[in-house]
Order: C-alpha cells, then sequence, then structure tokens
C-alpha cells in the first residue's frame, strides 16, 4: 500500500509540469498580421483574419481604388473614379467665376452687343451694325446719294449729311431757252445777267458763297449798277411772252449783292413766314362784254400745293435768305396751310382798275393757333378773280400787295394765278421755274419795303405811295436810279442802324390771354404813334362788367372778352376787330387795334 501512494504523488506532480509552468515558451497576441493590411497591427503574433483592406467602406478594395473627382458635375469629371481625391473643378475656364454662375454673351465694350453683365465671351460679338457687309471699323461715313450735292463715292454708311440744295440749273435754263427760242436767239446781255442770278441762287443755296460772289462782282463790272446797259437785252419777248424781270434779273441780282456784302450770317433766331392757301374760293368776278358780275366755286391751281408747295418755296427761296441777312441771321421758316374750309374772293371796280382780294382776315382767323401763334409774316393765296390772264379787259386787275394782321404783322396778299401765269402787261403764258425765280424776289421785296417804310414813317421813304418811281423824291444820300438801287440804299443807309432794330420789328410781339388778366390791369392811356389825330389817343376804362376804350375825340365803344382773346364790340364804327394785348416781363406795354400800336404811357 504505501508503494501505491507514492506512485499517485509522482503522477499529479507531472500534470502540473504539463500545464505550462515549462520554462522559455512565449504568449501568443491574435491581430492583423498583414503589413499591407488598413488594421495592420504590429504586435500582433498570429493573424486573426480580421485584416481589412476597404479603408472607407465603399465596396472597393483599396488596391483597386482608382482615385479623381467623383462628381458628374465637375468639367474632370473621371467616370472610372472609386475614391474623391478632392480635384473637382468647376471653373472651367480659370476666370475665378464658377460655371453655375457664369452669364454667356459679349464680353467686347467696343462691339455693339456688349452685354457688361457676361462673364463668358459666346463669340456672339457684333462688329456690323447696321449689316451690310463692313465692319463698323471700316465703314466710311457720308452722304450716299449719288444726287446729292456732297455724294461720297467712298462712303459706305449714310451720315444724313446728303445736301440737296440748290436746284439743277443747267437743266432749267435749258428749259427756259429751248421754250423761247433757244439760248443763241437771246441778247448777249440777257444771258449773262438771267444766268448771273440763277447760277448765282444756285450756288448761294449750296452753301458755295465764294463762287456766287465772282459772278455778281463780275456781272456788275459789266454791267455797272443803274447802268443804261441793263436795258441792251430784253427781259420781255412780244412772240415768246417770258417774264425775266426788268431789267433782266436786275432786282433779284441786287438782293443777292446785298446778300453777300452783309457776308454769313449766324442763325440768331427764325421768322416764321405762314402761307395760307384756300383750296377752293366762292369767287365774284366781272364777265365781258357788259362787266356784269358772276358768282362761282374754283379750286386752287394744283401747281400751288403740288410736291410740297415747291413752287411757293421756289418763289420766296432768294426773299427769305435777303431778310435773313438784313436782320442778322433771322432764319425765315415757310409755313404752308391749307384751310379746310372754302373762302370768299370779292371784286371792286373802279372803271380802270379792277383789284380782287380774298377774304384774308377770314382765311387767317381759320389757322389753328399753333401755327398763327408761331407767325411772323402772313402770306394768303386763293383762287384767282381774274378770267384767264386779263388781257381781253380793258382795265388792269390787282391781285397782289401788302396788308397787316393783327399786331401790325405784314400780310402779302395774292392769288394763284400770280405764280402759274403771266398776267397780260407782264407776258403771256405759264411761268417757268426760271421764270419764277427771276421776277418773284421783285415782287416779295417791292410789297415787303412797303411794310418796311410805315414801320418806320421818320424816315420819309414813303411820304407818297411808291415815290421811288419819281428820282427826285430820294434822300440827297442816295446814288441809284431804279427801285432796286432805292431799296438796296434804304436797307445800307436807314434800317440796318434802326432803332429798334429790323429784327425786333419783325418779329411778332408776345401777345396774353386777357381772360387771365385782373381786370383793372387794362385800365390806363394809349397813344398811337404817331399821333396824328384825337382818335390815337385812348384811354381803357372798366365798369366792373366791361372794358371801354375812349379816345380823346369822345367816341368810346365796348370791349369785350371771347374765347380768350378781347374784341371791340358791334357798337365799334370800325366793325368788330381783335383787340391785341402786348406784354412785357408780366406788364401790359401795349395795345394792337386795326393793326396798329397803341403804346401805353400811363397806368
Amino acid at each position: 500500500m504505501a508503494k501505491l501512494r507514492a506512485c499517485t504523488v509522482i503522477i499529479f506532480f507531472m500534470f502540473s509540469s504539463l500545464s505550462g509552468c515549462l520554462a522559455g515558451e512565449a504568449i501568443e497576441t491574435l491581430g492583423c498580421t498583414n503589413g499591407q493590411a488598413n488594421n495592420y497591427d504590429e504586435n500582433a503574433s498570429k493573424n486573426d483574419d480580421s485584416c481589412d483592406y476597404d479603408l472607407d467602406d465603399d465596396g472597393v478594395k483599396d488596391m483597386y481604388e482608382t482615385y479623381g473627382c467623383t462628381d458628374n458635375m465637375a468639367n474632370n469629371y473621371v467616370i472610372s473614379a472609386t475614391e474623391e481625391d478632392n480635384t473637382c473643378d468647376y471653373d472651367l475656364d480659370d476666370d475665378g467665376v464658377l460655371d453655375s454662375e457664369e452669364v454667356s454673351g459679349c464680353t467686347d465694350s467696343t462691339a455693339n452687343n456688349y452685354l457688361e453683365s457676361a462673364t463668358e465671351e459666346d463669340g456672339s460679338c457684333d462688329y456690323d451694325l447696321d449689316d451690310d457687309g463692313v465692319l463698323d471699323s471700316e465703314e466710311v461715313s457720308g452722304c450716299t446719294d449719288s444726287t446729292a450735292n456732297n455724294y461720297l463715292e467712298s462712303a459706305t454708311e449714310e451720315d444724313g449729311s446728303c445736301d440737296y440744295r440748290g436746284f439743277d440749273a443747267n437743266s432749267l435754263l435749258d428749259e427756259f431757252y429751248d421754250l423761247n427760242g433757244g439760248r443763241d436767239d437771246f441778247p448777249e446781255s440777257t444771258v449773262s445777267q438771267l444766268e448771273a442770278l440763277i447760277y448765282g441762287v444756285n450756288n448761294l443755296e449750296r452753301g458755295n458763297w465764294s463762287d456766287a460772289e465772282t459772278l455778281v462782282r463780275d456781272i456788275f463790272e459789266d454791267y455797272p449798277t443803274s447802268d443804261s446797259s441793263w436795258y441792251s437785252g430784253g427781259s420781255h419777248s412780244s412772240e415768246y411772252g417770258y417774264n425775266i424781270g426788268s431789267p433782266t434779273a436786275y432786282y433779284g441780282l441786287r438782293m443777292l449783292d446785298q446778300i453777300l456784302e452783309l457776308g454769313e450770317q449766324e442763325t440768331t433766331g427764325t421768322l416764321q413766314m405762314t402761307a395760307v392757301v384756300a383750296t377752293c374760293a366762292e369767287v365774284s368776278r366781272p364777265t365781258l362784254p357788259d362787266m356784269e358780275e358772276e358768282v362761282l366755286m374754283l379750286e386752287i391751281a394744283p401747281e400751288i400745293i403740288e410736291n410740297d408747295s415747291y413752287l411757293l418755296d421756289i418763289s420766296t427761296g432768294l426773299f427769305r435768305h435777303w431778310i435773313k441777312s438784313i436782320t442778322g441771321g433771322l432764319e425765315v421758316n415757310l409755313v404752308v396751310h391749307e384751310m379746310d374750309e372754302c373762302t370768299t374772293v370779292g371784286y371792286t371796280d373802279d372803271g380802270s382798275v379792277i383789284v380782287s382780294y380774298p377774304d384774308s382776315y377770314g382765311m387767317i382767323d381759320s389757322v389753328p393757333d399753333n401755327i398763327s401763334l408761331n407767325t411772323d409774316f402772313w402770306w394768303v393765296i386763293a383762287p384767282s378773280g381774274v378770267p384767264g390772264d386779263g388781257s381781253d379787259y380793258d382795265r388792269h386787275f390787282i391781285t397782289g400787295g401788302m396788308g397787316v394782321y393783327g399786331a401790325g404783322l405784314p400780310l402779302f396778299l395774292s392769288d394763284d394765278g400770280w405764280f402759274v401765269r403771266k398776267v397780260a402787261h407782264l407776258g403771256s403764258g405759264p411761268y417757268s421755274e426760271i421764270e419764277v425765280m427771276a421776277y418773284q424776289p421783285q415782287w416779295f421785296q417791292h410789297e415787303f419795303m412797303h411794310h418796311l417804310f410805315r414801320s418806320w414813317p421818320e424816315f420819309g421813304l414813303e411820304d407818297q405811295g411808291h415815290q421811288w418811281f419819281n428820282r427826285s423824291t430820294w434822300p440827297d444820300d442816295f446814288e441809284g436810279e431804279w427801285e432796286p438801287d432805292f431799296y438796296y440804299e434804304s436797307i445800307v443807309k436807314r434800317f440796318l442802324n434802326a432803332t429798334p432794330s429790323l429784327s425786333e420789328v419783325l418779329s411778332a410781339p408776345d401777345f396774353v390771354d386777357p381772360s387771365t388778366l385782373n381786370p383793372l390791369d387794362l385800365e390806363g392811356t394809349f397813344v398811337r404813334q404817331p399821333e396824328e389825330n384825337n382818335w390815337h389817343n385812348v384811354t381803357i376804362t372798366y365798369d366792373g362788367t366791361e372794358h371801354w376804350w375812349t379816345n380823346a375825340a369822345g367816341v368810346s365803344w365796348s370791349l369785350e372778352i371771347r374765347n380768350n382773346s378781347m374784341w371791340s364790340g358791334s357798337d365799334c364804327p370800325y366793325g368788330e376787330s381783335e383787340v391785341l394785348i402786348e406784354m412785357e416781363n408780366n406788364v401790359i406795354i401795349a395795345l394792337w387795334f386795326n393793326g396798329e400800336r397803341y403804346e401805353m404811357i400811363d397806368n
């Protein structure tokens, strides 16, 4: 038994030794032992299969990852990329503006369609504004109309500078000569004088002053002013009936001479010449053989209004240039107003002269305010009361003249026949354009000088009607011989330095609407200058209801306001007439009645 116990003890100790108590044996550390793995553990002694090869857990092992931009909205998106590397580009042109914020358009500020807000050039820049195939930078501006005076053959871009002033003088002269037997049938002096005027006016219209001056200087060297050589040719022809003024073109040439002598004038203001055209009229006129009156409806001659009233324009062209010169720069604009209603034309017959005039005041009164209030010169034109050219009558017809309207404004009176056909004592047949340009300036100047002479009675230049036809009545300092010379010298020696000035007198004064005034403002004494009788000294009073006009002769009549205008009443011996109220600096300074100015001297 003792042996058995000892053996048991031995077995027990041997078991304990096998349980780890063996000297020098290492302890295992579990983990990922693969150095390529994301979770490699250098302390692990035994791989426990935990190695991770997909760091971002995107299902793609790191060894298979492809780096790049994974945003398909980016410019550099890589479709094969599995791993975002933050290289995505959203500014393709590297201009500092994100593509999503770019504004496409033309970014060239010199282009026609430059877009200031554009950040991205889209190739749309336009450098040919008018799409004419010529780049704007290569355009040549100028007049592109070959019919204009200043046509520029190299011009590719019309700049609105085309000058159509003037006329085709050669063609018009050829036409005139052909109608009257040919140029060679005219005396040399007549041709020279007529062509000096026509070419001179044409150069003036075109702005060629030096050429015009040469023509005028040369003609007056060959034919001095007031020299009998002006009558060496002829201005009329019994065979052909033309009328180019008498002496030939002399009136027009003296006007042109004065224009050139005064020099080019800068425009300092404007005057409006309003032509009121009655397109139809109830005409009363005498008939042959017994001079019995007939009344008929007539229409205006179509030549008066056709082609934008071209005939009226050329009839007044030289005259309007002359007005600008003598006024120091007031441009005369011609405005043509065609009446909506017909007018009337009446006549008087004293046995030797038949005077035929339209209802000029009625014609003017029909003009709208937007025209009439801007008018400085009036001109009325109505169907003629002369049967034919009047040649079958033993009387002289007068259908034109100078009147006065409103505030003493000049009023040219005429019929249509005066401009479309020659009256018996001036020729025969219709007027050509050359005849109109040669003759009509003298008619306008003649009538206008009546207006100037009455506006400055102190000069005594028409104390007797048409006194210039009597050379003995001329002022001592006048040197010429003929009517145009009288006009020329009147302007130079009297009117250019007159007080008030030509420009002041010829400009219509400012008038006031009487309904806007305090009734008492009109009270005062008004005198017409020169004061020639007691009717020219007037006192205006207000009785609380209406105004009264009382002159120093003791004659009174009522004044009343109608439609913003003041009129003399039916008790006025002159009839019902408008009374105009002239103001300056908001102060009443004058009244105008029957075309005469009554200056306020006491209020």
